[in-house]
């Protein structure tokens, strides 16, 4: 084999890795947060266009506020947004979201839940 083939080889399989680990951690994500969070509608303070897929997805940068029963939280979040999404969070400027309650800057946003 040639060394050329061995770095494609090697590459294709950290890629492959590396899709596989994502898949894997947002369904872990969501699990944990729709069974131990607390859903809430928050307010977006701001959001900031940081990308778009291949698929016409948006990623956006987002900064949200909503109340706990500790008070107000502020809290970030990165999340690609389908069309459909962001007709839903650019209707009322919120978005729906899970947060944990042992720690309220650890968020989940969730607009699918969205009507």
């Amino acid at each position: 084999m040639s060394n050329s083939t061995v770095w494609s080889i090697v590459i294709t399989v950290l890629v492959i890795g590396w899709l596989i680990y994502g898949i894997i951690k947002t369904g872990s994500d969501d699990d944990k947060f729709r069974s131990k969070g607390i859903k809430v509608e928050a307010r977006i303070i701001d959001k900031k266009n940081i990308g778009v897929s291949g698929t016409g997805n948006m990623k956006f940068k987002v900064e949200v506020e909503f109340e706990t029963k500790d008070g107000v939280v502020r809290a970030q979040a990165k999340r690609y947004f389908t069309p459909e999404d962001l007709i839903k969070v650019m209707r009322k400027n919120t978005v729906q979201l899970f947060y944990l309650p042992e720690n309220p800057q650890q968020i989940y946003l969730v607009p699918q839940d969205m009507e």
